[in-house]
């Protein structure tokens, strides 16, 4: 008896130092699995997308969840724009808020022409028939442009969220019932002008030198499937002061960065650069309030003010 209880001891003692050791085991694999998940997390947010989520945020539908290559998106809202510029090679440069004051900003409601060298000068206007052998590629804010003010003989090529990258890798266009890649949409036809506007999308990404090197790669693809066409890189538009502030990532000093990045691509890919954000933004540089619903999108009078500056802004 003694025996047999010395072993049911010994036998207890084992089995609580097993469960010790499993329960050790099973902390040590759920702190690595919480590790592990938040690494995967913040991975998924380097690529996060402003025009699309950002229009749920502030209770604004977008539209065109699948775009065709002539549909017409339902409701959007308006933009803004960003703040000042510095260089001939800066579309606009965001000056810090401690250092603006009173007596260096311009007056309120005075024109502001934020130019930068190289870009394309204004021209006499033209009729929205130069439009018709023309295609607009763009994300939401080109919806709003089609929407609002965009030529009716146009062809529009319109993701909601789109960027450099999906529009060479994600079927997103319907044609003939097919789902293909903006750049193999482009195949479809021929045109004589190219309009495109990217880049809003792409501001939370790691690294700025892969937004401006997958943006200058589209290039290329398009001068490929359209050789004859003239390629119009239209600079990003501002955000709204309010929205610019208070964030992070979407805010004026950073499409400044991706703006500056954008002149010197198209003139390394000798392609015409648009800068579209002087015809939209307030003595600030900013997108104007009366301009927006949530700080990002067009509504229809600041559409049709961006639809005049690209018939006024011709080669």
């Amino acid at each position: 008896m003694k025996k047999r209880r010395v072993k049911r001891t010994r036998s207890r003692k084992n089995v609580r130092k097993s469960l010790v050791f499993y329960k050790i085991s099973a902390v040590i694999f759920v702190v690595f699995l919480i590790i592990a998940a938040t690494v995967i997390v913040k991975q998924n947010f380097l690529h996060p997308s402003l025009v699309g989520t950002q229009a749920v945020q502030s209770n604004i539908s977008s539209t065109l969840s699948d775009a065709n290559i002539s549909s017409v998106p339902t409701s959007l809202p308006p933009p803004e724009s960003p703040q000042s510029s510095t260089e001939d090679s800066s579309v606009s440069s965001t000056p810090s808020q401690s250092s603006t004051t009173a007596s260096t900003a311009p007056p309120k409601n005075t024109e502001v022409h934020d130019a930068v060298k190289g870009q394309v000068p204004k021209s006499e206007p033209v009729s929205d028939s130069y439009f018709d052998n023309a295609v607009f590629i763009g994300d939401s804010r080109t919806e709003g442009l089609m929407m609002y003010a965009g030529p009716e003989n146009a062809e529009y090529l319109t993701v909601k969220g789109l960027n450099v990258e999906t529009a060479m890798e994600k079927p997103a266009i319907n044609v003939g019932g097919k789902k293909v890649t903006v750049v193999d949409a482009l195949g479809y036809g021929t045109y004589g002008k190219v309009y495109i506007m990217l880049g809003v999308n792409e501001l939370g990404w790691a690294y700025s030198e892969l937004f401006i090197k997958r943006y200058g790669e589209l290039i290329d693809a398009i001068q490929r499937v359209q050789p004859n066409a003239e390629i119009y890189v239209q600079s990003i538009l501002p955000v709204s002061k309010g929205k610019s502030e208070k964030d992070a990532v979407y805010n004026n000093t950073n499409i400044k960065k991706y703006n500056d990045l954008i002149v010197k691509m198209t003139r390394e890919k000798g392609v015409h650069f648009l800068n579209v954000k002087e015809s939209i933004e307030d003595s600030e540089l900013c997108l104007p309030a009366e301009a927006t619903t949530d700080g990002v999108h067009l509504n229809a009078q600041y559409c049709n003010k961006w639809m005049d500056y690209l018939r006024t802004h011709t080669v």
